[in-house]
């Protein structure tokens, strides 16, 4: 292997590889907040945000521009105490390192396989050499030859040369060690980016789980509420019937006892003025058994009871019962003169005695025995 060969394996082991990946966005608070631009923009780092700043960081949703891609876009964005926390951004960020990573270790694999070759090219080298010294020796036993002193200058260029191989090698060796370490130290710093992506991934989702959470125990309590209004609604509803029940209820009462107040009322006046009716109608036909005189006379052979009746206040249909008698006679003959309006002669209102006294009429005695209510 040539020397151009060597000191490009070196300068690869060296480390040409990829740029360092970009930080996790992530701020700290500053000790003085930053001032939004003529558009709403604060700028952190390499991140423009447009959104609610909190303790001189972002907090909450708002809109991103990354000044490190292009071309330059506006996403959607969420940080939380200064840590980006979206989704989107979190997954990208993750298929970043992973991408980074996977490239890293390609990277490492290509520098081993040329150190490996490095190696045995210079295993070579020395066999090759070590091969010329004995073929020297064993043709040119004497040193002193002139010949011989100007193969062993030859061969000693030769081991000098091998000599600064060697200490090339042991530098490169050296600067891959190097290599190695600093890609070690890249590993670690991806490995705690990592960590931190996991950590702001865990609290992505802890939020979510807090935030989704709340917004159930909300729901709940909102369903809860509407529950509870609807329950002293439908308490309300049903009082607001039972109490129109028990209006309509002691309304009907209070008619009820009006009505049965009313007829009560009109029944005792009723029956007051029954009795009253009554009373009068009594006196009235008591005054008339009283003061109706009766007599008989001869009407054409028959014999009649006639009377008058008296002048007495009302106006009431009478019968007047009466009983007949000749002198000397017990028999008695009872009558009723129905509906007796009273009058004189024979033709008036007039009673026929049954059967016929066997005395002269103007002899017979005419006693009125009752007057009750007649035209029934």
């Amino acid at each position: 292997m040539n020397k151009r060969a060597l000191v490009c394996a070196a300068l690869f082991l060296a480390g040409c590889g990829a740029p360092p990946p970009r930080p996790l966005t992530v701020f700290d608070t500053p000790s003085t907040a930053p001032a939004a631009d003529a558009g709403g923009w604060y700028t952190f780092g390499p991140t423009r945000f447009k959104g609610r700043v909190a303790n001189g960081v972002p907090e909450g949703k708002g809109l991103c521009i990354d000044t490190k891609t292009d071309p330059r876009t506006t996403v959607p964005c969420t940080f939380s105490q200064g840590v980006r926390t979206d989704e989107k951004y979190l997954a990208a960020r993750g298929r970043e390192l992973e991408q980074r990573r996977a490239a890293e270790i390609a990277d490492r694999e290509e520098r081993k396989e040329w150190a490996r070759e490095a190696e045995r090219a210079e295993e070579r080298q020395r066999q090759r050499q070590r091969e010329a010294e004995r073929e020297y020796r064993a043709a040119n036993p004497n040193p002193e030859n002139p010949f011989a002193m100007k193969e062993y200058a030859a061969i000693a260029n030769i081991h000098n040369q091998f000599v600064d191989d060697t200490n090339r090698i042991v530098k490169e060796k050296e600067a891959e060690r190097r290599a190695q370490q600093a890609a070690e130290q890249e590993r670690a710093r991806e490995e705690r980016e990592a960590k931190a992506l996991r950590q702001n991934q865990e609290m992505a989702r802890r939020q979510q789980l807090a935030q989704a959470s709340e917004d159930q125990r909300r729901a709940q309590a909102e369903q809860q509420r509407r529950e509870r209004e609807e329950q002293q609604k439908q308490a309300q509803e049903r009082a607001q019937q039972e109490s129109a029940k028990q209006k309509q209820a002691q309304e009907q009462e209070q008619r009820r006892q009006q009505a049965l107040k009313d007829k009560a009322e009109r029944l005792a006046k009723e029956q007051a003025e029954k009795a009253a009716a009554k009373q009068a109608m009594n006196e009235y036909m008591a005054a008339m058994k009283g003061g109706i005189h009766l007599a008989a006379i001869n009407c054409f052979g028959q014999t009649e009871v006639t009377g008058r009746l008296p002048k007495i206040k009302g106006d009431y249909c009478i019968d007047v019962y009466y009983r007949a008698s000749c002198p000397g006679n017990p028999t008695a003959y009872s009558g009723i003169a129905k509906n007796f309006i009273g009058g004189s002669g024979c033709f008036g209102d007039t009673s026929t005695i049954s059967p016929k006294p066997s005395c002269k009429a103007e002899d017979i005695r005419v006693d009125v025995t009752d007057v009750r209510p007649g035209c029934n």
